[in-house]
């Protein structure tokens, strides 16, 4: 795995746990209220039932809950073992000094988290990235419940605004029993105002500045990307050090990201696992190497129609990540495969253009869900902590956690 997946995937968790911590201080919370002040209601003094309802107290007024600091043991599958122990970066330290949360982190491969889950001592959160069947595995030895029944009750926002998201899950991580398990996050609601992203997960981030200096031409589809780019490195064939610039390179590695995370991403499916991907929009499963077909196979003709054009850098089929990551940030590279690769002040720096950096532009791909008017209530990236709910561990949502 590499360092930009071990990265992803715990500020992934950091999101999560923001998540978490808002939702449980926010208040005026009626599920709250329900549960924890009916009882204290029944034996409470009539002072202080009278304090509670007088015109004093605001009833619409955030109640802070005590939290105290904790430690969560997560599992992060297909991480090395240099990960293992408490995560200790400044992002973690921010963590724990506002949130009061520690992460413990676990690493191991398939086998243990498999081991996991048939021993039922699952850690507070279990990462399913690159695990294709833990999911089914999960549901089988009924590790997750199903969450139907308590939607139904506490969800009915969830059926309203985008009830094709719970029969996405029903068909694509149920085990085949037509149940909802898990939630997508990141539901996409169509936009009437799309604009050039810096903020998507992954895809293809094009030199803006570049592009608006061949008149930023429009485009409907991929074969137009290909021209725009091979027209924006026909006009600025080298850096300003005289380096030979491309509009695509890559990098050789087992996880194979180039290939599997861009050209998907940018026709609006998702890596479920190393081996499959799912539609963001229609809830489609493929596998990724037997569908010759099927979005990864497009994927790779595309880089190769790039390499015939001469804008494919040939060292992205053998360089390291580091390597490209540093043509990025040189101006070599005019296209990046994800949003935490974008230049930033150092391409700003190399290139002498104040305003240099990688957007997605809208046109050519139908999978940049926020640059087009389009729902997708698959999601773009599924997520999932344990939650306790009456005495029963239950599910939240699926890929990267569990």
């Amino acid at each position: 795995m590499s360092g930009m997946k071990k990265k992803t995937s715990l500020l992934a968790l950091v999101a999560s746990m923001s998540l978490l911590t808002m939702t449980a201080c926010s208040g005026n919370n009626a599920t709250n209220n329900a549960s924890s002040s009916a009882p204290a209601s029944s034996t409470a003094p009539a002072s202080s039932q009278a304090a509670a309802s007088s015109p004093a107290a605001d009833p619409s007024a955030g109640t802070d809950l005590p939290r105290d600091p904790i430690t969560l043991k997560v599992f992060i599958g297909g991480s090395d073992a240099s990960l293992n122990g408490v995560w200790n970066t400044s992002i973690a330290k921010v963590i724990q000094e506002k949130l009061g949360i520690t992460l413990d982190l676990i690493t191991g491969d398939a086998v243990k988290a498999k081991t996991l889950v048939a021993g039922g001592d699952l850690p507070d959160i279990l990462s399913t990235a690159g695990i294709s069947d833990l999911v089914d595995s999960l549901i089988q030895s009924g590790q997750v419940i199903p969450l139907d029944d308590l939607i139904d009750k506490y969800g009915p926002n969830i059926k309203k605004n985008t009830p094709q998201a719970l029969e996405i899950m029903k068909a694509s991580a149920s085990n085949n029993t037509g149940k909802v398990y898990f939630l997508p996050v990141r539901v996409n609601k169509a936009s009437d105002n799309p604009v050039p992203l810096s903020s998507a997960l992954a895809g293809f981030y094009t030199r803006w500045d570049l592009y608006k200096a061949i008149g930023a031409p429009a485009m409907s589809n991929e074969d137009d990307f290909l021209k725009v780019n091979k027209e924006i490195q026909d006009k600025f064939p080298t850096t300003k050090d005289g380096k030979k610039a491309y509009a695509f390179s890559a990098w050789a590695g087992g996880d194979m990201f180039p290939y599997i995370i861009s050209y998907p991403f940018s026709m609006g499916y998702n890596n479920w696992s190393f081996d499959t991907s799912i539609g963001a929009v229609n809830g489609d499963v493929q596998d990724n190497f037997l569908q010759k077909d099927g979005v990864f196979w497009n994927g790779i003709k595309f880089f190769n129609k790039a390499y015939r054009m001469g804008i494919f850098d040939p060292e992205g089929f053998t360089q390291k990540i580091d390597q490209y990551i540093a043509k990025l940030n040189n101006g070599q590279v005019y296209n990046s495969a994800a949003s935490f690769w974008m230049g930033g002040s150092d391409l700003v720096a190399n290139t002498g253009v104040a305003d240099a950096e990688l957007l997605q532009l809208p046109g050519p791909f139908p999978g940049y869900m926020a640059l087009y008017p389009k729902d997708a209530p698959g999601g773009n990236l599924l997520r999932t902590g344990p939650r306790h709910y009456e005495g029963q561990q239950v599910s939240g949502a699926h890929d990267g956690v569990v």
